[in-house]
């Protein structure tokens, strides 16, 4: 795998009017799709892209598993990171810091109750003050509302991740995580906006590297 470019995305320098109404209008057209996705389907697909992330991560002896804990409408990852505990890797989920905007990699020993704590805003976070090392981190699992196939990515809009996707190290694997219908055609992009290097849903692996 190559160097990830880190770097604003070239053109998208200065915050357009433009971009900001293309996102919104994508953000709520996605928001209402994946309220309609029945329980039992969210089941099937975490279970499904689980098989195709586990060959794709690097071994847990490389380093840790940046996931996130699923709000209702976040794709569910749940099945991966329980695969990824199960081969006794290391898991970090986010430790959000609400007045900084920002997010730390905190480490969660389980996907029970004893180990997780509802925080602010329904965000569910670990229990403890373990920290995992930025650099401790080999992979990562990142949500979004939308993605296409050049690794482009449309979240809530917070600004939490691609923070922490720019104070990623390049070596970083980056793996998008979302339903077939999340793939549109392209996502608009500005200056602070990062990329994934690949994105996974139930039937297909589209690689942006």
């Amino acid at each position: 795998m190559g160097a990830y470019d880190s770097r604003p995305h070239e053109g998208h320098t200065r915050v357009s009017a433009h971009d900001h109404e293309a996102k919104a209008v994508i953000r709520e057209r996605m928001k209402q799709s994946l309220r309609s996705v029945e329980r039992e389907r969210r089941a099937r697909a975490g279970v499904a892209v689980a098989s195709t992330v586990g060959d794709l991560l690097p071994n847990p002896d490389a380093g840790g598993l940046m996931g996130y804990l699923p709000m209702w409408e976040e794709f569910d990852c749940e099945p991966v990171m329980q695969a990824w505990l199960d081969r006794g890797g290391v898991l970090a989920t986010p430790v959000v810091n609400w007045a900084a905007a920002t997010m730390e990699p905190g480490r969660l020993g389980g996907l029970e109750p004893p180990h997780i704590r509802m925080g602010l805003r329904g965000v569910r976070e670990p229990v403890g003050n373990a920290i995992v090392p930025i650099d401790d981190i080999a992979a990562m699992l990142v949500p979004g509302l939308a993605f296409d196939a050049a690794g482009r990515r449309l979240g809530r809009g917070g600004g939490f991740y691609d923070k922490f996707l720019g104070a990623l190290p390049p070596q970083v694997l980056r793996v998008g995580v979302c339903f077939d219908e999340q793939i549109i055609e392209g996502v608009p992009v500005e200056g602070h906006d990062r990329r994934v290097h690949l994105i996974v849903t139930p039937t297909t692996i589209h690689d942006a590297r």
